[in-house]
């Protein structure tokens, strides 16, 4: 069997090490992102840490300097003494960019952490386990964090003003186009206004009694994300025939059942049909109509993640995710802050619908909707927004058959980032579409 060589560069770690000692300086711009272990070779490990130390000391880092650190914790002997440190310093290239040096270390710790990565899951698939989903959880999460420290938390304040400046530079050019939001517009510009759209990092929720709407909602903002943005949905309660006749519904104002059957009025329908079928075939959208247990889901959306950069997904719904062996109570709660976690850490943005309990729909005064079932979820989101429907129900069912839009509040209830308030939206349960009002404004 042929022995393999760890990726590594020697050349590159001694040129990092060299021109820190030529300008100590240099070490500050590389001691937040390089650490010792990304070294491959021990005795560069043992002179960066030493460096480190100066550092921390304010002392100036050269080679006497270095000498005599080393010589404090017996280390100069091992790392071939003075004349070593001689030798890095003499092989500096012209360039003493010590950025430069340390990406291409940091390069190849990762790819060393990839290969490690790669032998652990080969070991994990040869293990017998009776939860192969938990399995392959492990696995995947071991490639998204097989880029180690270069992900760990920013302490430097240097580095995040640094981080906030571009935000803010990245929002200001935004002011001068169409777009003044800080995330991605959900298709609801009122919405949009109070929230300033869809936001990294984000768990919403959108609650609401059976036939409230919170359904066709979710699916209105898939339909307006899916041509620029990558949305996997999670459908446990639908077919995914069904959620593709209603995404056409919506894209073409044409009936959903005349799609299902396709029974067209005329050759504009038809037109539209075919535009609206091929926007869905280009478009961004993934669906799982089996996929209902919280580890499976959380599978699903890790490996999105690394296959096709996916930064939305939407669950519908939240009561319907199952965890083994646990009430209904442990399950929201569990689903809710483990979906919540994984906004966090991934910096993509969660949906989540949920059906709010009898007593609760019977108030919408309440401040945070009350979940059926209970569980953590209102206080888990940063965003919750619940459905209340201001026609009677005689008055619904005749706007309904008469083909008419129904009166649907859209109350922002929690909001971590922004107002709350409400917004009152038209319904259009025959082709699924929602569109705002002018009758009141957040």
């Amino acid at each position: 069997m042929e022995l393999r060589i760890p990726p590594h560069d020697i050349d590159a770690e001694k040129a990092l090490l060299g021109a820190v000692m030529i300008k100590t300086s240099g070490l500050m711009d590389v001691a937040d992102i390089v650490t010792p272990d990304m070294f491959y070779a021990e005795k560069h490990k043992i002179i960066y840490s030493a460096m480190l130390q100066l550092q921390k000391k304010h002392e100036p880092i050269d080679i006497v300097s270095l000498s005599t650190e080393l010589r404090l914790t017996n280390s100069l002997d091992g790392i071939g003494g003075v004349m070593y440190l001689s030798d890095i310093l003499g092989g500096v290239p012209m360039s003493t960019n010590a950025e430069y040096y340390a990406k291409t270390i940091i390069d190849k710790y990762k790819l060393r952490n990839l290969a490690r990565a790669g032998e652990e899951i080969v070991e994990l698939g040869f293990t017998d386990t009776s939860d192969t989903d938990k399995t392959i959880e492990i696995a995947t999460g071991k490639l998204l964090n097989m880029s180690g420290d270069t992900n760990r938390e920013e302490t430097d304040i240097r580095n995040i003003i640094s981080e906030f400046d571009n935000t803010q530079e990245d929002f200001k050019s935004k002011q001068f186009g169409e777009n003044k939001l800080i995330g991605i517009s959900c298709g609801i510009s009122k919405i949009d206004t109070a929230i300033d759209g869809l936001r990294p990092g984000h768990f919403w929720s959108i609650a609401g009694y059976t036939s409230s709407g919170k359904t066709q909602l979710l699916l209105n903002i898939i339909n307006h994300l899916i041509e620029t943005t990558p949305v996997t949905f999670f459908s446990l309660e639908m077919s995914k025939a069904d959620i593709i006749s209603r995404l056409l519904g919506i894209e073409t104002g044409v009936g959903m059942t005349k799609i299902m059957r396709h029974e067209f009025h005329d050759t504009i329908e038809v037109d539209k049909f075919t535009k609206a079928r091929e926007r869905l075939i280009k478009s961004h959208l993934k669906i799982y109509s089996k996929t209902n247990s919280l580890d499976g889901v959380i599978l699903a959306m890790t490996r999105d993640i690394l296959r096709n950069k996916t930064r939305v997904f939407a669950i519908d719904y939240i009561q319907l995710v199952r965890s083994k062996g646990k009430s209904e109570y442990e399950q929201i709660t569990e689903a809710s802050q483990r979906l919540q976690t994984f906004a966090r850490e991934t910096g993509c943005t969660i949906i989540v619908l949920s059906q709010v309990s009898n007593e609760h729909a019977k108030d919408q005064n309440q401040e945070v909707h009350g979940t059926k079932g209970g569980g953590s979820l209102p206080a888990s989101v940063d965003l919750a927004i619940e459905l209340f429907n201001e026609d009677k129900k005689e008055e619904r069912d005749q706007k309904a058959a008469s083909g008419e839009a129904l009166a649907v509040k859209a109350i922002i209830k929690k909001n971590r980032h922004g107002r709350c308030g409400y917004v009152k939206l038209d319904f259009t349960p025959w082709n699924g579409q929602f569109t705002e009002s002018t009758d009141w404004d957040i």
